[in-house]
């Protein structure tokens, strides 16, 4: 028969070992989850700075509709597939913000 401090050793060095793997696993789940957290704010930060950039351009169009062309901001919103006066008011204050360039 195998002695109690025998089995104890083996049982102390299995868990040692169980412990040591799941710490493993939970450390590259951590890895992964920062990487994905990280590529996910990332690709999010892109999106908004093109959809700024679009806006900013469809008010600088929408500036030239209303200033060079004479129509209303109503009207221009009609033209322009049923824009808000809202939307419109707020594109065309993007495009006015200082370092905006006309392109």
């Amino acid at each position: 028969m195998v002695g109690t401090s025998v089995v104890r050793a083996a049982a102390r060095s299995a868990a040692a070992a169980t412990r040591a793997r799941l710490k493993a696993e939970q450390v590259e789940r951590e890895r992964l989850r920062d990487k994905l957290a990280e590529e996910i704010m990332v690709l999010l930060a892109t999106r908004d700075a093109t959809i700024t950039d679009c806006e900013r351009k469809a008010g600088q169009a929408l500036e030239r509709l209303v200033g060079e062309l004479g129509l209303s901001a109503t009207e221009a919103g009609q033209w322009c597939g049923g824009l808000s006066a809202r939307e419109i008011s707020r594109m065309r204050q993007l495009a006015r913000e200082p370092g905006t360039t006309e392109s």
